[in-house]
């Protein structure tokens, strides 16, 4: 595989991966510095000054998250491509013996999951999906519990005293992420999104 455009494209969005991740953590770091120093035990600020740091560290950590948004899709991307093309090497009986096979939904479903595109929500009243770019149904989502392909993340709510989460993000399990990347060895669904190689977002450090 050492000439393949597979490999030299899943090579891209790796790099471009560690570069994002970077950016992040950058970030974060410069969040970490401005909120200790609101919080400094030893200094005493001025409340118009406490409160800068304040929002300086809290958009440090929003610049992060933005920063972090394609790792999903570049993760999930480079993995199908890199199992796929694998797979061909290796011939057509290669791969047969894995996990069960999924329907086309389920694999769909399985796919956006992965990328974090699917979530509950109870926010309405009855409890609901919320997808992103990716038609989910909720009975494709209830085999895919069934077959103990799934677990579900509590994302932060609203105030201190919930005591259920209104919203939780779907992941995949260990078995989940198992039947996945034998899927990989699929050719990948032809509507499949790809995220934009846009460079990372720049970064000021804090002064």
């Amino acid at each position: 595989m050492r000439d393949s455009a597979v490999l030299d494209d899943v090579a891209s969005q790796l790099r471009h991966l560690t570069d994002l991740t970077s950016g992040a953590a950058r970030h974060l770091q410069d969040a970490v510095v401005l909120l200790g120093l609101a919080h400094s035990p030893f200094q005493a600020l001025p409340a118009g000054r406490k409160a800068e740091l304040v929002e300086g560290g809290a958009a440090g950590i929003s610049a992060a998250m933005d920063q972090l948004a394609p790792a999903p899709d570049l993760l999930v991307d480079a993995a199908e491509q890199l199992a796929f093309e694998v797979h061909q090497k290796k011939g057509p009986a290669a791969g047969r013996a894995g996990p069960s096979r999924l329907s086309a939904a389920q694999s769909a479903a399985l796919r956006a999951i992965a990328r974090g595109r699917v979530e509950i929500s109870r926010l309405d009243g009855p409890v609901k999906l919320l997808c992103r770019g990716y038609r989910v149904h909720t009975t494709t989502v209830q085999a895919l519990q069934r077959r103990h392909l799934l677990h579900r993340q509590p994302l932060p709510g609203p105030g201190p005293l919930q005591l259920v989460p209104d919203r939780e993000r779907l992941g995949l399990s260990g078995e989940g992420a198992a039947v996945l990347a034998a899927a990989f060895t699929q050719p990948p669904p032809a509507h499949r999104p790809r995220p934009a190689l846009a460079p990372p977002q720049s970064h000021l450090r804090a002064r």
